[in-house]
């Protein structure tokens, strides 16, 4: 019995205990640079994306089937 308790007093400590939440912000983000990745059996573009206010850079991979012109202009979640 009483480890029952423990275990249920353990379960319910862990449930209570909170993540402290994650704070972001959307900023726009310009495609700079697109290249081409080859790995072993498949390619990929890498997407490199600029942050237009502080410089930053962003990288993403897509498939070689889409299009992405150079200039386009996306919003990014960034962390505080």
């Amino acid at each position: 019995m009483k480890t029952i308790l423990v275990a249920i007093a353990f379960v319910v400590a862990v449930g209570c205990s909170s993540v402290p939440p994650l704070q972001v912000e959307m900023v726009k983000a310009e495609l700079v640079k697109i290249d081409t990745i080859f790995r072993q059996e498949y390619e990929k573009k890498q997407l490199t994306w600029r942050d237009l206010n502080n410089n930053i850079e962003y990288v993403s991979f897509v498939s070689m089937h889409e299009t992405y012109p150079l200039g386009t202009t996306i919003f990014v979640m960034r962390t505080r």
